[in-house]
């Protein structure tokens, strides 16, 4: 518990440039707090698209993968899934942006995915998300327990987890994870 709390500590210091794409053209390497992650899995110092598409503890859809590949993923929603990899293993990550609806369901409003600001999780160590994973739930209190910049703007599932600035729902998120950002 004490490691994770450092490592949740650590991600305060997530450098704000990177997260803005402001600066040089190379993607944003590891936020600090991830060096844990990178030494266990001997991802060297690659970009998080690479270190992502390596870990052997994400596994991408296909449109996921290539979402990644092609670097249409934000930073933080990267940064996200490393995080939870440290403790969880995540089957069946995606949609990113592409195959997911333009429109959130039921409304004119465009999804976090289409710009590549968001993620669905369906499986978690090697259990389908639902009310009854509490291995899910501890993920989905991870995520919630996170500090800006990483703290998503929205978090949907079977579970509604309040955490200030963040939109928790459940509304068809009863067999995935939502991780989204709106800013």
């Amino acid at each position: 518990m004490k490691k994770l709390a450092l490592c949740i500590a650590s991600l305060l210091v997530v450098p704000v440039f990177a997260l803005a794409g402001v600066g040089a053209a190379a993607p944003p390497q590891f936020a600090p707090g991830f060096a844990d992650a990178q030494a266990q899995f001997d991802l060297g110092s690659g970009t998080l698209e690479s270190q992502v598409l390596a870990h052997p503890r994400i596994h991408l859809t296909t449109a996921a993968r290539g979402d990644v590949e092609a670097a249409r993923t934000d930073p933080r929603v990267l940064q996200v899934l490393l995080l939870l990899a440290q403790h969880h293993e995540l089957n069946r990550v995606g949609p990113l942006s592409s195959g997911h609806s333009y429109f959130v369901k039921g409304t004119n409003r465009v999804s976090n995915h289409i710009p590549g600001r968001a993620v669905d999780i369906s499986v978690i160590d090697q259990v389908p998300v639902s009310v009854n994973n509490h291995r899910a739930y501890a993920a989905a209190r991870l995520v919630a327990s996170l500090a800006p910049p990483l703290r998503p703007d929205e978090l949907g599932g079977p579970w509604r987890i309040e955490a200030a600035g963040m939109y928790s729902f459940t509304k068809d998120h009863g067999r995935h994870l939502h991780i989204g950002f709106s800013r």
